[in-house]
C-alpha cells in the first residue's frame, strides 16, 4: 500500500520485511521476532463473564463477531485480532478478564502480540466527510467512536510521530479522544500533531470513550 497515491497490490502472505528476513535466515538475527499467533486455545466461543464486560459497554453481538472478538480461557483474556485484507495476522491484542471469584492477579490489563506501531488500526466503513478520523486508547473505544466517524485504535496510549505522519496522508482532520486520566498527555499529543494535519482538536471527558451512548458520542 503506498500511502501517497493509493496504489494497492494484495498481500502474498508475508506481511513485513521482518518476516522476510526471518523466512530467507531465520539465525540472521534475534531481533527479528517471527509473526504473531493466537493463543493456543483460542475460541469464538466466549465466556458469559467476558460476554457481560464487551456489553456492559453496549458492543452489540455484529460487532462482536465483525471484529473476530474471542476469548483465551489459559490467558483470562478477551482477544482482538487484526488482519490484513489478506487473511493474515498482523497483531492481536488481549483485555485481562478474570474469571468471577478468582483470586485476583496482578496481571497488565493490556498485552499486545505483534508490532502494533505498524498496524494502521481503522475502524469504520468509510471515511468521514469533512476527513476527520478519532485515536482512541482501546479497541471497545474504537468500536463505539466508529459508529459516529472514522477511529483509530492505538492499542495504548502512545501517539508515535511515525503514526501522525502516516495519518497525516490519509486525513487532514483528526481528533485525540484519550482516556479520561490522560488529559495532559493528550494535550501535549495534540500539540506534537499540529504540524501534520490542517485541523489537530482534542476531547477531554470525565469518562472514556467507551462508556458513552451512541448518542453521546
Amino acid at each position: 500500500w503506498c500511502f501517497a497515491c493509493g496504489y494497492f497490490v494484495p498481500s502474498s502472505g508475508i506481511i513485513s520485511i521482518q518476516d522476510v528476513r526471518l523466512r530467507l535466515s531465520p539465525r540472521a538475527d534475534k531481533n527479528f521476532a517471527a509473526p504473531p499467533t493466537l493463543p493456543g486455545d483460542h475460541t469464538h466461543i466466549i465466556t458469559i463473564h467476558a460476554y457481560q464486560w464487551l456489553k456492559k459497554y453496549d458492543l452489540t453481538d455484529k460487532e462482536i463477531n465483525d471484529h473476530r472478538i474471542g476469548w483465551s480461557a489459559q490467558y483470562e483474556r478477551i482477544i482482538v485480532p487484526v488482519y490484513d485484507d489478506a487473511g493474515n495476522l498482523l497483531m492481536w491484542q488481549g483485555r485481562y478478564c478474570p474469571f468471577p471469584y478468582h483470586p485476583v492477579e496482578k496481571r497488565p490489563k493490556y498485552v499486545t502480540h505483534g508490532q502494533a506501531e505498524n498496524v494502521l488500526a481503522l475502524f469504520g466503513a468509510a471515511p468521514s466527510p469533512d476527513g476527520m478520523v478519532c485515536l482512541v486508547e482501546d479497541f471497545v473505544s474504537a468500536i463505539k467512536v466508529a459508529r459516529v466517524c472514522s477511529a483509530h485504535c492505538l492499542w495504548g496510549s502512545e501517539v508515535s510521530l511515525t503514526r501522525l505522519k502516516r495519518l497525516s496522508l490519509l486525513f487532514p482532520h483528526i481528533i485525540l479522544w484519550l482516556d479520561n486520566d490522560k488529559a495532559a498527555h493528550s494535550a501535549k499529543c495534540v500539540t506534537k500533531a499540529r504540524p501534520y494535519f490542517e485541523k489537530v482538536s482534542g476531547i477531554y471527558t470525565d469518562h472514556d470513550p467507551k462508556t458513552y451512548s451512541t448518542e453521546e458520542l
